[in-house]
């Protein structure tokens, strides 16, 4: 019972230094996730730009656009091409086009105009550029964010988890319960994991999960600790007189 309090206590002091790296170092952190999310942001405007490049060659697209628009568009869509993280890079670190009253849009409406900009058959070929820019920019932007608050779900939920986890270990005074056990287990793993996926620039992550745990995370460590409390022994009855 002794190993399994010091265990708890030093995830406690782990995982609460994860949760305050996540805003400490978020730059750093957003520096390691940069190849992640630009994976995800390519396979997202590929196909745009393959719809686009294939508009381009018809006949109707040579004859409404000028020579100097369609050298344009070729040049774009070349330079996606030739190397699409320096593309979607350069695109995301410029602030996004100002608003007729000079505010800057959020990037829910931003990513919203976008993706109905790209859809919209009658949208003119000459504008689906900056159509798949802006998407390019918003859905970039939302998933470094969507990340960040991943990790700080991810790492928050653990802390809480292992100092409950210590507090049970406290008050258990026999041989401790196979649902702590498997709980402190759980723990472990899930410390380990995190400590890899930091380690190896958040790539294993998006191997692993190539998705956020979000809330499912929180749920799933309450429902834990739920089983646990209803397999946990009651306190010892008195003897009766």
């Amino acid at each position: 019972m002794h190993v399994l309090k010091t265990l708890h206590l030093v995830l406690v002091i782990l995982f609460a230094g994860c949760f305050a790296y996540t805003f400490i170092g978020q730059q750093r952190i957003e520096a390691y996730a940069r190849d992640y999310v630009t994976l995800k942001t390519e396979r997202l405007v590929t196909p745009a730009f393959d719809a686009t490049e294939k508009a381009l060659q018809t006949d109707l697209a040579q004859k409404l656009l000028t020579p100097a628009q369609a050298t344009a568009i070729e040049t774009e869509i070349a330079s996606f091409r030739v190397n699409p993280k320096n593309y979607i890079l350069n695109i995301t670190s410029t602030p996004p086009s100002p608003t007729g009253d000079g505010s800057q849009p959020s990037l829910r409406a931003t990513a919203d105009r976008a993706l109905t900009a790209i859809k919209k058959k009658a949208l003119p070929l000459s504008d689906k550029i900056a159509a798949i820019k802006e998407h390019i920019r918003s859905h970039y932007k939302n998933t470094l964010q969507a990340l960040m608050i991943d990790l700080r779900i991810f790492s928050g939920t653990n802390v809480l988890a292992a100092g409950l986890a210590c507090f049970l270990s406290q008050r258990s005074h026999n041989r401790p319960s196979r649902p702590l056990v498997l709980i402190s287990i759980f723990l472990t793993a899930a410390l380990l994991l995190s400590i890899w996926s930091y380690l190896d620039s958040l790539s294993f992550l998006s191997i692993l999960l190539n998705s956020y745990l979000g809330w499912y995370y929180p749920i799933t460590i309450a429902g834990l600790f739920f089983l646990f409390y209803l397999h946990s022994p009651g306190p010892p009855k008195q003897k009766a007189i």
